[in-house]
């Protein structure tokens, strides 16, 4: 097991402790909200290992979507550090 940190940059942070990256990643995505923030994974050094951008737009054709909130805006995939 690993223990990452998923930062919401909204002031709520959450210890896990998963087996991969994968599952911090499914673990933030069930604390999910509309914040317009983004969501920053990060090891047990304190470093970035993934990121899931917000931008406050509706997506185009060739966004990648992770999750879209209506018309404020969507959170883009996971990118891996």
């Amino acid at each position: 097991m690993r223990k990452y940190i998923i930062e919401y940059h909204t002031g709520v942070r959450h210890e896990v402790n998963v087996n991969t990256l994968e599952e911090a990643q499914e673990f933030a995505l069930s604390g999910l909200a509309y914040t317009g923030e983004k969501i920053t994974i990060l090891d047990d050094c304190n470093n970035v290992v993934s990121v899931a951008r917000w931008w406050e737009h509706e997506p185009n054709e060739d966004d990648e979507v992770l999750v879209q909130f209506g018309s404020f805006g969507f959170y883009e995939t996971w990118s891996d550090i």
